[in-house]
C-alpha cells in the first residue's frame, strides 16, 4: 500500500446514501476480515489507508447523481453518449451506466468505485444488468466495483439498525410497531418511498430516532454503532446483504 493510501470513489443520490455505503464499506472491511485486517482498518486508523472521495475529486463530498443533475456536469462527450450506453433500459440502469461513463473520463482509476442509489420499489434487474455488462471492459483499469442499492431507499437501511436505548425510545418503537403492525426494524424493505405517508422510511426514521437527518447522531448510529451482523440480518432484503457479499468478494484485493 502507497503512504497516500488508496482513493474510495462513491457516487451517491444524497447524503444518507453516502453515509450509509462509505460506513458500511469500512466496516464490512475492518469487521468481517482476519485479525490484522481489522487492526488496519481499525477507526483510529482507516484514514490512513483510504480516501473517499466523489468524482470531482473532492475529498469533502460525494457525487449526487440525479439523472438531470448529473448530466449537467458531465461533459458534451458523455452526455452525447447517454443514450448509447444504456439502450433500451431505464432508470437505475441508465444511471448506472452515467456512472461508469463518468470513470472513464477520470484520468486516474480508484481503488474501488462504488455506485449507491435508491431503487423506490423497482426491481434491481436493469441496474444489474447494467453493472456485469460493464464490468468487464472497466477491469483493465484495475478499479473494484461495487454497487450499492437500497430497497426502497437509504433510511430504510437506518430503520434496520435502530435499537431503543432508553424508555423513552423503545415507547416510540412500540408506537411505531402499532402503526404498522409490523415492526420497521426487522422488516424495512417492506417500507415505501416518497409518500410522506405512515410507511414512508423517512417518516418511520423520523418518528424513531425524532430526526430523519443524517447529520443527527442519533440517526448516524444505527449504521455506525448498531452490531454489523443484526444490520445485515435485519436490512438484508434492503439491499444490505448484496453490497456485503460483493465487499466479501474484493475485501482482500483491496490492500
Amino acid at each position: 500500500m502507497s503512504e497516500s493510501g488508496r482513493e474510495f470513489v462513491l457516487v451517491a443520490e444524497d447524503r444518507a446514501s453516502a453515509f450509509a455505503t462509505a460506513t458500511i464499506v469500512d466496516r464490512v472491511i475492518a469487521e468481517r476480515g482476519p485479525e490484522w485486517l481489522r487492526d488496519l482498518w481499525d477507526v483510529s486508523q482507516r484514514h490512513v489507508h483510504r480516501t473517499w472521495r466523489g468524482l470531482r475529486n473532492d475529498p469533502e463530498s460525494h457525487e449526487l447523481l440525479g439523472i438531470g443533475a448529473f448530466t449537467k456536469k458531465a461533459n458534451a462527450k458523455l452526455r452525447r453518449g447517454i443514450t448509447t450506453l444504456a439502450p433500451g433500459r431505464k432508470g437505475r440502469a441508465v444511471e448506472v451506466a452515467k456512472f461508469f461513463a463518468a470513470l472513464d473520463e477520470a484520468k486516474e482509476a480508484p481503488s474501488l468505485a462504488v455506485f449507491a442509489c435508491d431503487l423506490d420499489g423497482d426491481a434491481p434487474d436493469h441496474a444489474l444488468a447494467e453493472w456485469s455488462d460493464r464490468t468487464g471492459r472497466l477491469a483493465a483499469r484495475s478499479t473494484l466495483y461495487v454497487l450499492a442499492l437500497a430497497q426502497p431507499e437509504f433510511e430504510a437501511w437506518f430503520v434496520a439498525g435502530f435499537c431503543s436505548t432508553n424508555a423513552d425510545e423503545a415507547a416510540k418503537h412500540a408506537a411505531v410497531c402499532a402503526q404498522l403492525h409490523r415492526d420497521p426494524c426487522e422488516h424495512p424493505h417492506e417500507l415505501q418511498s416518497n409518500t410522506d405517508g405512515p410507511r414512508d422510511a423517512k417518516v418511520v426514521l423520523g418518528a424513531l430516532c425524532g430526526s430523519r437527518r443524517v447529520d443527527d447522531v442519533r440517526v448516524r448510529d444505527c449504521v455506525e454503532q448498531t452490531p454489523l451482523e443484526l444490520l445485515i440480518h435485519r436490512g438484508g432484503r434492503a439491499g444490505i446483504t448484496r453490497l456485503v457479499e460483493q465487499l466479501d468478494a474484493v475485501r482482500l484485493s483491496l490492500l
